[in-house]
């Protein structure tokens, strides 16, 4: 809890743009010196990069699901719609589990933004009957 509140400390010297990605740091009880604090990505974005900085994250997330339903309506495909609604489950997962613990280092959230930035390249044609 005394880290959390010293990085919200920190937030609020500099609310525009932050203090600095990875530049969190926290006293906590028990360690020598400053330690580089993770756990809660809303909290570290807001901190190390301010307001606007915690609206392109939060905007990266919207993004994502936005394009996702669109193209969930476009897909007829059975196995295509089942991808979508695995990346849109695992989309809100990610955002939900880094309000808890630090999801921004780990290489599967990376992983399923790049799959639906795939999904989102992809286009829809319709097959045209040889009648």
């Amino acid at each position: 809890m005394n880290a959390a509140l010293n990085i919200w400390n920190q937030n609020l010297k500099t609310k525009l743009i932050g203090v600095g990605y990875g530049q969190a740091y926290a006293d906590i009880k028990g360690t020598e010196g400053l330690v580089r604090v993770g756990g809660n990505d809303i909290l570290l974005i807001l901190t190390g990069g301010g307001i606007i900085g915690l609206l392109f994250y939060l905007n990266i997330y919207f993004y994502q699901i936005k394009i996702l339903i669109k193209k969930y309506k476009i897909f007829k495909c059975k196995s295509m719609k089942i991808l979508i609604e695995q990346l849109l489950i695992s989309i809100i997962y990610f955002f939900f589990v880094g309000i808890t613990s630090g999801v921004l280092s780990t290489p599967e959230i990376w992983m399923i933004f790049g799959i639906s930035a795939y999904v989102n390249s992809l286009k829809f044609k319709r097959r045209i009957s040889a009648d």
